[in-house]
C-alpha cells in the first residue's frame, strides 16, 4: 500500500514540475515578445524625431546691446557778454549830477553839443529822429533829438544842451537810481518833496534842484526813465 502511494506522489510532482517549466516558458515568450515590440517603437521613434543631436544647430547670437553714452549733453554755446562801459572808453556809470550839475560828469546841462556828439558817438548811440521841440513855442532854434538811448534837446544858436531824457540802465544818477529800479527807491534817495505829474501813460515826478529840474518817469512801479532839464522850460514828456 505504501509503494503506490509514493508512486503518485512522485508522479503529482513531476505534473507540477511540467506545468510550472510551462509557466516559465510562456512568461520567456511573453518577455521575448515585449521587447521585440518595444524595440520596435523606438526605432519608429527614432525615424519620426531625430535625435538631439540630428537637430542641433548653432544658435544665431543676438546683436550686442549698445546703451546711449552717459556723457551730459552738450551746453549751448555762450554768447560774448556786452562790452563794459570801461572798455568803450567810459570812465564812470554816473551819468549826470543831478544835485550840483557838476561837469565834472560824462554829461551836464550847458555841455557844448560837440561834446555830446563825441559822447553818443563813443556810445554808437544812433540819431533815429530830428527836428523841433514842439514845446518851445515859436522859437525854432530849439532842437529836439531823438537817439537809441536819448531824447536830447539842444539851442541851435549857441548849441548848448538844455534837457537830456535818460532811456538806458547802462548809466546811474549821481545817487545811483538806474532804470529799471522800483519806484520806491526814487522816494529812498531824493524824498518825497516833488511834485507829480499823471500823463495818462506814466507818474512823472518833478524834484527842484534850483537852476534847473529832475524827473523820475514812472510806469507800472518801475523807473521808466529820468532827466535834467533846465527850469526855465515847461514840463515835457518824452
Amino acid at each position: 500500500m505504501a509503494a503506490p502511494r509514493l508512486v503518485r506522489r512522485l508522479t503529482n510532482q513531476q505534473g507540477e514540475l511540467v506545468m510550472n517549466k510551462r509557466k516559465v516558458v510562456v512568461l520567456l515568450v511573453l518577455i521575448s515578445a515585449l521587447m521585440c515590440s518595444c524595440g520596435t517603437a523606438d526605432a519608429d521613434v527614432d525615424e519620426i524625431i531625430p535625435t538631439a543631436t540630428a537637430i542641433s544647430e548653432t544658435p544665431t547670437p543676438l546683436p550686442p546691446v549698445t546703451t546711449a553714452p552717459t556723457t551730459a549733453p552738450t551746453s549751448a554755446p555762450e554768447l560774448p557778454a556786452s562790452p563794459t562801459l570801461t572798455e568803450i572808453g567810459f570812465a564812470t556809470e554816473m551819468l549826470f549830477d543831478e544835485l550840483g550839475n557838476s561837469n565834472e560828469y560824462l554829461l551836464w546841462l550847458g555841455m557844448p553839443m560837440d561834446e555830446m556828439d563825441t559822447f553818443l558817438n563813443k556810445l554808437h548811440s544812433a540819431i533815429v529822429d530830428y527836428g523841433y521841440d514842439d514845446t518851445s513855442g515859436d522859437d525854432t532854434s530849439i532842437r529836439k533829438l531823438e537817439c537809441d538811448h536819448f531824447t536830447y534837446v539842444y539851442d541851435d544858436i549857441d548849441r548848448r544842451l538844455t534837457d537830456c531824457y535818460v532811456r538806458t540802465d547802462l548809466f546811474t544818477t549821481k545817487l545811483g537810481l538806474r532804470i529799471g529800479d522800483a519806484a520806491e527807491k526814487s522816494v529812498e534817495l531824493y524824498g518825497e518833496d516833488y511834485t507829480e505829474i499823471y500823463t495818462g501813460r506814466v507818474y512823472v515826478r518833478e524834484y527842484d534842484m534850483g537852476d534847473f529840474i529832475f524827473r523820475v518817469d514812472i510806469a507800472d512801479g518801475v523807473v521808466r526813465s529820468w532827466a535834467m532839464r533846465v527850469d526855465n522850460r515847461h514840463t515835457k514828456t518824452s
